[in-house]
């Protein structure tokens, strides 16, 4: 899939320490059933999502799908990432029908088959949906994949689009970060929009080729905890797979959507320069997976 980008959040002005001073302490929402607490418009007669409290990942030993713990936490490759089983670090390369670690790039629609690692588009015609199964750490509500035509209006139609939602980082991993319909900015941080720091829409995708806009907001983990209390959510570059082989861990932001186009499907794609709230991959490619209700 292309890989686009342009998520922002700042921290300008005060030290560290001043800055973690002034800053609330964490409210004490635990993420019950893994619902993060932000509200999101997704279409124009006023439907609104929630996100899950972190990114789809499946251990194929124990047949168990579960919700990331943190927002940040990438299973990657054999060396980057930062998700481990009994001291062990995850590996997407790993992924088959019996392995003990995590994975979290899935081949599209594979809510039947989180395993299927072949790189045949054929093969992932009919889609199934992830959020039709039981998943460890949620009970009780009914998950989904996000449409092409969600995403799009989420990216660039609901009320203020263009200001809530910008490229940056969480303790040192990349991606992008949404803000909810009624953002309110913690006291003690800051966040900068992408589009105020020279990303533009081109009718297609959102653009700014002369800047790592990545570099543009950064959050320690305390300073995330406020954030995402308050109903930010984070997508981080966990990069992309195809077959056992996994490409820019860290650089490329690759999610499926629900939409399907033959034998490719819609995702959201970007990296440092770019953001797509919908390119089209081929249904084989192993990418992220982040549920709504």
């Amino acid at each position: 899939m292309m890989a686009a980008a342009a998520l922002l959040l700042g921290m300008t002005g005060c030290s560290e320490e001043d800055k973690l001073d002034s800053m609330p302490e964490p409210s004490s929402v635990v993420w019950e059933k893994g619902v993060l607490p932000g509200r999101f418009t997704v279409n124009a007669k006023g439907l609104q999502v929630q996100f899950a409290q972190g990114n789809l990942q499946y251990q194929a030993s124990s047949h168990t799908l579960r919700f990331a713990e943190h927002q940040y936490d990438i299973v990657g490759d054999a060396t980057i990432g930062n998700v481990y089983e009994n001291g062990v670090k995850s590996d997407n390369t790993a992924i088959s029908s019996d392995y003990d670690g995590w994975i979290d790039l899935f081949g599209w629609g594979t809510g039947v088959n989180p395993t299927l690692a072949t790189t045949e588009s054929e093969d992932y015609i009919v889609f199934s949906e992830w959020g039709n199964n039981a998943i460890q750490n949620s009970t009780g509500y009914t998950w989904r994949t996000l449409t092409s035509e969600e995403n799009v209006y989420l990216f660039h139609g609901r009320t203020n689009a263009a200001n809530l939602f910008g490229l940056g980082s969480v303790d040192g991993v990349n991606g992008v970060i949404l803000l909810p319909d009624d953002w309110t900015m913690p006291d003690g941080l800051s966040y900068t929009p992408s589009t105020t720091k020279g990303l533009e829409w081109n009718g297609t995708y959102y653009f700014n080729e002369n800047a790592d806009n990545y570099s543009h907001n950064t959050y320690t983990i305390d300073e995330w905890r406020v954030m995402e209390s308050a109903g930010a959510v984070f997508l981080p570059a966990a990069g992309y797979r195809e077959g056992t082989n996994v490409f820019l861990v860290g650089i490329a932001i690759d999610y499926w959507l629900a939409s399907q186009n033959g034998t490719t499907a819609s995702g959201i794609s970007g990296n440092s320069k770019r953001l797509h709230p919908h390119s089209y991959g081929d249904l084989y490619y192993g990418d992220c997976v982040r549920l709504v209700r």
